[in-house]
């Protein structure tokens, strides 16, 4: 009897062996299993059992007030844990100096496309044109918008230094002050930058 027992048990045991070893019936297999665990987790809940739903609730409850939050509230708040987190590891020497300028954009003239060219920031986040002035601002607003930056880094001047389009300094700076204010409009979280003329040698 036992001798019986022990052939059918080994006999089973090679039959699921070649079953596996054979994929298109180890699909089938594994078919069968996750069936059979789905119609499990049915029958439990379906026989009366009390399942704890507490957890469930609570889940659905948070979800349901973030979405009654304001979106750009939710990434200020992010926007601070990631300054937070860059200036940690800035402190700690585990990122360089470029990495600080994952949050900003760069607007300016060839000064500015220099950042693109040699890789010191992303692309995406350079806007900026050889022989730009301040002028050509207006028509990256949208790009910025895009790219929701905490800090926004001007580097314009030089061209406009020579130009012809302003008499004065005056004039250059009330248009300067002008085009800063389009920039604050458009994105009112952003910080602006404005750095300054390289003086001539």
């Amino acid at each position: 009897m036992k001798k019986k027992l022990y052939q059918t048990y080994r006999s089973m045991t090679r039959w699921v062996k070649r079953q596996i070893r054979n994929p298109r019936k180890r699909l089938v297999l594994e078919a069968v299993a996750v069936a059979a665990i789905i119609i499990a987790i049915i029958s439990l809940v379906t026989s009366g059992k009390k399942v704890n739903t507490e957890g469930i609730k609570e889940g659905v409850s948070y979800i349901k007030s973030l979405e009654k939050k304001d979106t750009s509230e939710i990434e200020q708040e992010i926007k601070e844990i990631k300054r937070a987190e860059r200036k940690a590891a800035l402190e700690s020497g585990e990122i360089n100096v470029w990495a600080q300028f994952n949050d900003s954009v760069i607007l300016g003239d060839s000064r500015a496309v220099g950042f693109e060219v040699f890789d010191c920031v992303d692309d995406s986040r350079v806007f900026a044109d050889a022989g730009a002035t301040i002028r050509k601002i207006p028509e990256y607003i949208d790009g910025i918008k895009a790219v929701n930056p905490s800090s926004i880094i001007l580097c314009f001047g030089i061209n406009d230094m020579n130009i012809g389009f302003w008499k004065t300094c005056e004039e250059y700076i009330t248009e300067y002050d002008q085009m800063i204010q389009q920039l604050q409009e458009a994105l009112p979280d952003a910080t602006v930058y404005v750095n300054s003329i390289i003086p001539a040698t």
